[in-house]
């Protein structure tokens, strides 16, 4: 049995730096998946795992929060990692054009509802990222 000090976690939180660290590794994370996929001649979604891990272990290091706030900030963290990689990757071949925004996006959602076996599969691994963004987000 673990017997935490909760007056000194509750005081010893950081809210500010926690979104600041998230939203940081989130474009980190977009960045380098954007550059692998480009890279890779296949889809790859367990990057999607690794990317909320990196993005739960920055806000879990620098935010320290014990908190519920704190794992609604690495989930959504997480989800924006994830939109932002497949923004950035489908982005390259036109150069960030920022006028084609509105059309990759819609490319981009459109693409987590493919009902095939690749896309279940990504909808699988989506979830279970934002499961692991979730649970690893604050200290427990």
């Amino acid at each position: 049995m673990k017997v935490y000090n909760t007056k000194f976690l509750k005081g010893n939180q950081r809210f500010v730096r926690a979104i600041l660290a998230g939203v940081g590794s989130a474009l980190l994370c977009a960045l380098g998946y954007a550059l692998i996929e480009s890279i890779l001649p296949w889809n790859f979604p367990l990057f999607y795992i690794a990317m909320a891990y990196g993005v739960s272990y920055c806000i879990k290091t620098y935010g320290k929060g014990v908190e519920m706030k704190y794992c609604i900030v690495g989930v959504v963290c997480c989800v924006l990692s994830v939109i932002l990689g497949k923004l950035f990757l489908y982005m390259y071949p036109f150069g960030f054009n920022l006028s084609l925004i509105p059309y990759i996006l819609r490319i981009v959602l459109q693409s987590f509802f493919v009902m095939n076996v690749n896309g279940i599969i990504e909808i699988v691994c989506f979830a279970y990222a934002i499961y692991v963004a979730y649970y690893n987000s604050r200290i427990v």
